[in-house]
């Protein structure tokens, strides 16, 4: 049976019923931007995507991780996220079916042997590296290679995870260096400046901390980008 075809007069009420839904959108879709007594309270910014940030990022790490340390509800949060997030983690299987890959590969992933402060296996470290993001909002992974190792054909690749205080914050011009890290003049990622040590652990007694340049090519920097340009992130709380 064929379908009936719509009468006029009900596709001028669809017509009026759709004009309504718009100008209501519209309506709600600028709502916002009135100035009235709901809204007189309401003091916003308009900075760029690092100076907000740059503002408040300290207290709401410090505040992030003393409630994930102290409050048993956010401290299970953290974990249902890293579980999300990282599961059972990678797991590497070598191309090529080659026994001595994938011996290798055991040797490396399943043992500390990857871990460059030897105390993690690959795993381990997958889900610290989850756990820091979202705590304190990123997490550095810094590839250190042993050269001499390699040499003898075993793998010289061990991974240090840090969190993001090592970055040196005191290098920051809001251009060229951001939180640390510095970029060149198209605003291309050249490199980290990494402290010798973690602020948190000295700066009680005023020891001034030196940092050193490491190449955009030996860190991983991971955070959850909401604004371009964006250099660091924040806590997921």
């Amino acid at each position: 049976m064929a379908a009936r075809k719509p009468t006029r007069g009900q596709l001028e009420l669809a017509l009026k019923s759709a004009q309504k839904q718009l100008a209501i959108s519209h309506l709600r879709a600028f709502e916002s931007a009135k100035e009235s007594r709901r809204t007189e309270n309401w003091y916003t910014r308009n900075g760029g995507p690092n100076a907000d940030i740059r503002t408040a990022w300290r207290l709401l790490t410090r505040r992030h991780q003393d409630l994930v340390d102290s409050n048993p509800w956010a401290n299970r949060a953290v974990r249902v996220i890293t579980n999300n997030w990282v599961g059972d983690g990678i797991i590497g299987s070598p191309m090529g079916g080659s026994k001595r890959y994938e011996q290798a590969w055991n040797d490396w992933a399943d043992t500390v042997e990857c871990d460059y402060l030897g105390k993690l296996n690959w795993y381990g470290l997958q889900a610290l590296i989850a756990r820091t993001t979202a705590v304190r909002g990123s997490c550095l992974i810094r590839r250190r290679l042993n050269e001499q190792m390699m040499d003898q054909g075993l793998v010289g690749l061990k991974l240090q995870v840090l969190e993001p205080d090592m970055l040196d914050f005191s290098r920051d011009d809001g251009s060229r260096i951001k939180f640390g890290q510095q970029y060149d003049r198209n605003g291309r990622l050249e490199g980290y400046w990494i402290r010798q040590t973690h602020p948190g652990e000295t700066e009680w007694n005023g020891v001034k901390i030196q940092s050193d340049f490491v190449p955009a090519s030996e860190i991983i920097h991971t955070y959850e980008v909401n604004r371009p340009n964006q250099a660091i992130g924040v806590p997921f709380g």
